[in-house]
């Protein structure tokens, strides 16, 4: 008897411990590490249980769908006959298989949990690539000195409210841009302690830092035509 409690303790704590290991699966940005291609190719997995897989910065299309944990994989769902399958291993993803990422990614490749928080409200302006595509852009050229950027968020609402300035007293009044084709995200960032920006404050973390991107279709890649306040 004491034996078969013993056995039944065990189990029970292994598919507790798999179902934790399953609820610490973060939401974020997850990138690719520790090939000449790193940041080429990552997975962003969203509260609500969508995703979207970027498979390389040179293709233009992006799997979006719904995702599954489980016993301890990933699974990256598009349709039944588009899937794509990683190993959970604490904050990393390890690529496994996916017919259509395996001309990209190798096998055992590690993607990485990103320290950028990204948030994401519902737009019925963007779809959900379209939005990726901004935020990976503004993540790519983030280039400010001794800083380091924490967060992006898209909220449309706020968006929109910005977007009638910058066509009314912004380059949008001079530029021709169609504001259907406008999309604003807001950034927070953190400037160390080192004095090395000439710019802007030591030990400080600024918020809803502006950076504005357009297009000339919705066929067209996003630029980034203007960041600040």
């Amino acid at each position: 008897m004491k034996s078969r409690i013993i056995a039944l303790l065990a189990a029970f704590s292994l598919v507790f411990a798999l179902g934790c290991s399953d609820k610490e699966l973060k939401t974020g940005k997850y990138v690719m590490q520790g090939t000449e291609l790193a940041e080429w190719a990552w997975v962003i997995l969203e509260e609500d249980g969508k995703f979207v897989f970027n498979r390389n910065l040179a293709t233009s299309y992006l799997p979006i769908g719904t995702y599954t944990i489980e016993k301890g994989m990933l699974i990256l769902s598009v349709s039944a006959e588009e899937t794509y399958r990683f190993r959970i291993d604490g904050n990393d993803l390890i690529f496994e298989s996916g017919k259509l990422a395996e001309s990209f990614v190798e096998k055992g490749a590690i993607f990485r949990l990103s320290e950028i928080t990204i948030e994401t409200g519902k737009s019925v302006k963007f779809s959900e690539e379209e939005i990726a595509e901004a935020i990976d852009l503004v993540q790519t050229e983030f280039h400010f000195p001794s800083a380091k950027l924490t967060k992006l968020t898209y909220d449309e609402e706020k968006s929109e409210w910005l977007i009638k300035g910058y066509m009314q007293n912004g380059r949008g009044s001079v530029n021709g841009v169609d504001p259907k084709n406008v999309i604003i995200l807001l950034s927070e960032f953190h400037v160390d302690g080192s004095g090395k920006n000439p710019v802007l404050n030591p030990n400080s973390t600024y918020t809803d830092y502006q950076w504005i991107l357009i297009r000339q279709s919705e066929n067209s890649s996003w630029i980034i035509d203007d960041q600040g306040y």
